[in-house]
């Protein structure tokens, strides 16, 4: 009768946590212009060649308006010789921009953030087709960590770990919830966005460590589908 009991109750608790994810990613996805959202997030060894993915949905012209590569990571940002713990996202702006909502927000991992300036350089200059470009140096900064250390458009910050970190400059800010408040809060002190190639190399993710070879590895990809595909069941298609 125990076993019974226990079993009866790690399932109903399975079942909440399962319709509590699918009720967050629904409303991620109704909320913006990403109508599938691919992650690898939680999981090791991300997905490799995201742009490479991305070209390939676009290709499928039939079901596919356009798509976006995107990279999370834990970095340090240094001010004043002090380590702050933050969340980065490293984007492609042109086609993330094609997914911010009309107020110039989206809605992504569970955290809304509504961009007030944009990025200054278009493209990803620093990929190049290996890694040898000049980096753009330029980062938006969530708002929530001006106001925590003190800083402004235009400061210039050490970005990166203890063993590998480069300048950059703030282009912008933007609104974020990440506060004091749920799990992001308590571990990191604010959000980054930066060109995806700039964050790849000081993450490690733009190679094969071993090797040398071109990795490209992301860990999302977010994809707006056609107009006539918009319905939920041609978009399970």
């Amino acid at each position: 009768i125990l076993a019974v009991m226990i079993s009866t109750s790690l399932l109903i608790s399975i079942l909440s946590i399962t319709e509590g994810m699918r009720s967050r990613n629904a409303a991620s996805i109704e909320t913006g212009n990403q109508d599938i959202i691919i992650t690898s997030m939680g999981y090791k060894g991300g997905i490799p060649k995201g742009r490479y993915a991305v070209e390939r949905l676009e290709n499928d012209t039939v079901n596919i308006s356009f798509a976006s590569p995107m990279l999370v990571s834990s970095l340090g940002l240094r001010y004043q010789n002090k380590w702050y713990p933050v969340m980065a996202i490293g984007v492609i702006p042109e086609k993330t921009e094609q997914f911010l909502a009309g107020d110039r927000s989206i809605r992504l991992f569970g955290l809304e953030m509504k961009f007030n300036e944009w990025f200054e350089t278009p493209g990803d200059p620093h990929y190049n087709d290996s890694y040898k470009g000049e980096y753009t140096g330029e980062i938006l900064i969530s708002d929530n960590l001006v106001e925590g250390i003190g800083t402004q458009k235009g400061d210039v910050f050490s970005v990166g770990s203890e063993n590998l970190e480069e300048n950059f400059t703030i282009s912008g800010t933007f609104k974020s919830p990440l506060s004091g408040g749920g799990i992001f809060g308590k571990i990191f002190q604010g959000i980054l966005v930066m060109h995806l190639s700039e964050l790849q190399s000081l993450v490690g993710a733009h190679v094969v460590s071993d090797t040398g070879e071109i990795e490209d590895k992301v860990t999302s990809i977010i994809v707006s589908v056609r107009d006539d595909k918009k319905n939920p069941s041609k978009i399970d298609d």
